[in-house]
């Protein structure tokens, strides 16, 4: 199976991020794309984005962090 890489970026994306990613996780499964990896881009955010990024993070091994 190929692995898929998904780029998300975030602008104030705090409160909807972790939904975001779930919701695109399970699609994924969905269509039969189980081996996934998601890069998500705090796009200098002025409120707590990239904060709930970093904890995606530390949950979730297949989750990359940037934050620019």
């Amino acid at each position: 199976m190929n692995k898929v890489l998904i780029v998300i970026p975030a602008y104030n994306e705090e409160a909807n991020i972790e939904h975001v990613v779930r919701e695109t996780r399970e699609e994924m499964v969905r269509l039969g794309k189980a081996d996934i990896e998601f890069v998500l881009v705090n796009d200098c955010s002025p409120d707590d984005t990239f904060e709930t990024i970093r904890q995606l993070c530390r949950e979730n091994k297949r989750i990359t962090g940037i934050s620019l």
